[in-house]
């Protein structure tokens, strides 16, 4: 883009000072300022900031029904102004993440188009509105620029893409391809990618992979004059593009050779050189991210990306003082946070235990930072042993807003699209992004936390900052947009579109709060608490919840009570929580994320403490979650202990031990017993 020299030198000045700290160094008065200078990972941070830092954005949050409509209000982008655009396809899921987003970005209003009814596109017409989104994401305002490609309009205020985004024209998530393409100003790749992000990748299907990448940038160039004319370069690290996305069902791991999985997007981003029906990794050409789920759930991820700056870091430190841990404690990390004036919340031994954890709450920040150990269904704490030591994907706090999250641990990114793991469950919780290992990588794979921060300020973006500049592909995934920084908020304009039609479309956009009063006064109670928390409003919605369950608690429906009962979770409320959890209906109690804010709240102290009233264990030992019905089983033991005794604890442990369902369960139920019953 074409700047002003002082903001250029302004916004350099910036980065340079960030990477001379970054390097161990105290930054110059008199240092140089050259943008050629800068490693290539914060070039491309530079780069992305550029377009972030200058592009204003409304205080308005569009809420469409779907994809189609997604692609229609990014196209009302322009370089005068962008806003945020989610789905709302009528799900749970949706409505929470809704409800996260608004609350972090905190927008004068909520608009949604007048009528919420999704329309399908065929495959042409979605590439034709993709192309059209892009294009207007990119005009300027007030200059007829009829006729012009995204290349032109690039090339106008001298604007090269700083990466590419992949994604096939089948994917649930093609709609945040575009988001991500308009946003960042990246090449958009249409490809055919495998369907199921829970299936590791096999070489030959890395190769064809590659293959298409590397054939759709180059369509893309030859079909656009003005992109032709730019000679831009992507075969190394530090040149014109330099960002890769998928969106779409791609794994997340790839089964390289035996019993060896490599990290998709450390790999992909790299030369590849064939040899015997396999392939060699080599240099980088990028830095890479996925982006996977539902239309909702994938824009979801990209409008976090694209307009969350966060304003507090959470930090979950279990490792000791002495080395190798010691490199990797979050302490150093926390004090760069607090310098670049980011509020840090953090939590050491010995207080990082299993109690510790249940007794904190819903984390309330934008950035999560823990270090561990363990297998993809368990993460050690401080202790390293059953019960005290070890938690598990349910014991994630809830969120009270979307983080991008950091996780030293060997497997915690095996298999993220499953929601018994532990990235699984905490992206299920609302994470945006989580940057962790497939397979063991060995500690000595993962950069010190404290350089992660300085290199992430500097800015290098996530997918950059967190890995080695050199070195062979590794085992450590990127799930998101690679491409988020840290920075200050863009400038923030008050909202235009209340009331007028949907920018790309004839629909009006209404506010969601005009439904607010009638909902109220009509008794629909559970789309009263939907749309509260769709506003961001979850201090009201519990106000509501704790009223109406004391004065009308017949109002309160199964439908109300799902929803009041993640808005108590996340307030703490284990009163309000557990009489919502006895209104749902048989359905919504089996669901896992209902189970984990009961036992999240309700069974708080029975997980820190082995105790509970009578009814609190009635209830749990009722509603165990599936994943974790060893672990669950176990508190209930350490509870009949304390209630019963030993010999009552030891025969109910019996008895239930028979009733897991393989013989891992019966295994993990074991070691938490080894503790649980000793004198």
């Amino acid at each position: 883009m074409k700047h002003s020299a002082s903001q250029c030198v302004a916004l350099l000045s910036l980065c340079l000072m960030g990477v001379v700290r970054a390097m161990g160094q105290q930054p110059s008065a008199n240092q140089p300022i050259s943008f050629d200078d800068l490693p290539p990972a914060v070039k491309l941070g530079v780069r992305v900031e550029q377009v972030r830092r200058q592009v204003p954005v409304l205080s308005e949050v569009v809420i469409v029904p779907g994809p189609a409509e997604a692609v229609d209000a990014i196209a009302g982008w322009s370089l005068g102004a962008r806003y945020p655009v989610l789905i709302d396809d009528g799900s749970s899921d949706a409505r929470e993440l809704i409800g996260l987003f608004v609350r972090a970005y905190k927008p004068e209003r909520v608009l949604r188009l007048a009528d919420m009814k999704a329309r399908s596109l065929a495959a042409d017409d979605r590439k034709t509105a993709a192309a059209y989104a892009l294009l207007g994401a990119w005009r300027n305002p007030g200059v007829d620029q009829t006729g012009s490609s995204i290349g032109k309009l690039w090339q106008d205020v001298g604007f090269k893409p700083v990466g590419v985004v992949v994604t096939s024209i089948d994917s649930p998530a093609w709609a945040s391809a575009v988001a991500l393409a308009a946003g960042h100003g990246q090449l958009l790749v249409w490809a055919d990618l495998p369907t199921n992000h829970n299936q590791p990748l096999t070489n030959e299907q890395v190769l064809q992979i590659s293959k298409q990448v590397d054939a759709g940038i180059v369509q893309a160039i030859d079909e656009d004059a003005a992109l032709a004319e730019m000679n831009l370069v992507w075969r190394g690290a530090g040149d014109d593009l330099d960002g890769l996305t998928f969106c779409g069902g791609i794994g997340s791991k790839l089964l390289h050779s035996e019993n060896n999985y490599l990290a998709t997007t450390d790999v992909l981003t790299r030369t590849l050189v064939e040899e015997n029906g396999t392939f060699i990794p080599g240099e980088r050409w990028a830095w890479g991210g996925q982006i996977f789920g539902t239309p909702a759930r994938s824009m979801y991820d990209a409008m976090c990306a694209l307009f969350l700056q966060p304003e507090r870091a959470w930090l979950f430190d279990t490792y000791p003082t002495g080395m190798p841990w010691g490199q990797y404690n979050l302490t150093s990390a926390s004090h760069q946070f607090a310098d670049a004036k980011i509020e840090v919340e953090v939590h050491r031994p010995p207080e990082t235990d299993l109690a510790g954890l249940a007794r904190m709450g819903a984390i309330d920040a934008g950035v999560v930072f823990v270090t561990s150990k363990g297998p993809s269904w368990n993460f050690d704490l401080h202790g390293s042993r059953a019960p005290a030591g070890r938690a598990r994907p349910g014991d994630w706090p809830m969120l009270k807003k979307p983080v991008a999250a950091y996780m030293v641990h060997s497997f915690s990114c095996e298999n993220p699209g499953i929601r018994s793991t532990v990235a699984g469950r905490l992206l299920a919780r609302g994470a945006y992004a989580f940057f962790g290992s497939v397979q063991e990588p060995t500690l000595a794979a993962f950069l010190p936390s404290e350089l992660i921060a300085k290199r992430w300020l500097a800015p290098a973006p996530m997918g950059a900052a967190m890995r080695f500049d050199d070195g062979a592909a590794s085992k450590l995934a990127m799930i998101g947009d690679p491409l988020i920084t840290f920075g200050p908020p863009a400038q923030r304009l008050p909202g235009t579109l209340v009331n007028s039609s949907n920018p790309a479309g004839e629909q009006q956009l209404v506010q969601v709060q005009d439904a607010l009063a009638e909902q109220l006064k009509s008794g629909d109670l559970a789309g009263g608490f939907r749309t509260l928390v769709m506003l961001g409003r979850d201090d009201d919605a519990a106000k509501l919840a704790a009223a109406t369950l004391r004065d009308k608690p017949e109002w309160m429906t199964p439908a109300a009570a799902e929803i009041a009962l993640f808005v108590g979770a996340r307030a703490g409320d284990a009163a309000v929580v557990k009489e919502c959890f006895l209104r749902l209906d048989s359905r919504m109690k089996d669901q896992m994320l209902c189970r984990d804010a009961l036992w999240l709240t309700v069974g708080a102290e029975l997980v820190a403490t082995g105790r509970a009233t009578q009814e609190v264990e009635d209830l749990l030992r009722t509603y165990m979650r599936e994943d974790m019905v060893d672990r669950d089983g176990a508190a209930i033991v350490r509870a009949i202990r304390e209630t019963q005794g030993k010999s009552a604890a030891q025969n109910y442990a019996s008895t239930f031990r028979e009733t897991l369902p393989s013989e891992g369960y019966k295994t993990r139920f074991d070691l938490e017993m080894r503790d649980a019953l000793r004198e």
